[in-house]
């Protein structure tokens, strides 16, 4: 429906830290997309272990949604945001609409969509739950080289980086079944 808010759920391999997770409603006929029982934005890792054990899903943050949704949800949540976005939507086309941006943005307060937003109105949300398609964030070094092994390209994209910057990137190590450091810059 229009007024949802549809986030695409994976389901993980592993405790993840820095990730969002999706606990996705009961299969509903004919639709792809489930309703959202709870929203957690980067839980502790005991909540985390107890998530992965359910099946809940992660948040990868790809969404489709009508800016009307979006703007609702943050209505309810948030009024004073929303209120000075309206202000900036009304002086665009005036003369003045420079200095109302500018002072929006020095004044407007900040909001976590993830966990200000998509926590409290789950019911605003539907999750449609992707087959293993190989997502990773790529939020860190760490889970773009591990993609990048996983994928038979690390060594490959190293080799290219070392030869495009002439010097060796920074080290760090890529997992404990490694035993010398990897670089990356």
């Amino acid at each position: 429906m229009p007024q949802d808010f549809v986030l695409l759920g994976v389901a993980p391999d592993q405790v993840e830290e820095g990730y969002g997770w999706i606990e996705p409603g009961s299969v509903e006929e004919a639709r792809a997309t489930r309703s959202v029982q709870r929203f957690w934005e980067k839980p502790d890792p005991v909540t985390m272990h107890a998530l992965l054990s359910r099946g809940v899903l992660w948040n990868t943050f790809v969404c489709v949604a009508w800016a009307p949704t979006v703007w609702n949800m943050v209505r309810q949540v948030a009024p004073d945001v929303y209120a000075a976005f309206a202000d900036i939507r009304q002086a665009l086309s005036s003369a003045d609409a420079t200095q109302v941006i500018e002072r929006v943005y020095a004044t407007v307060q900040s909001v976590n969509f993830s966990s200000d937003v998509c926590e409290p109105l789950v019911s605003h949300l539907r999750v449609l739950p992707v087959p293993d398609v190989g997502w990773s964030d790529w939020g860190s070094v760490q889970r773009i080289c591990a993609s990048l092994e996983r994928m038979g390209k690390l060594d490959e994209c190293l080799a290219r980086l070392r030869h495009h910057k002439g010097t060796d990137p920074i080290a760090f190590p890529l997992s404990h079944q490694r035993k010398p450091s990897v670089s990356l810059c």
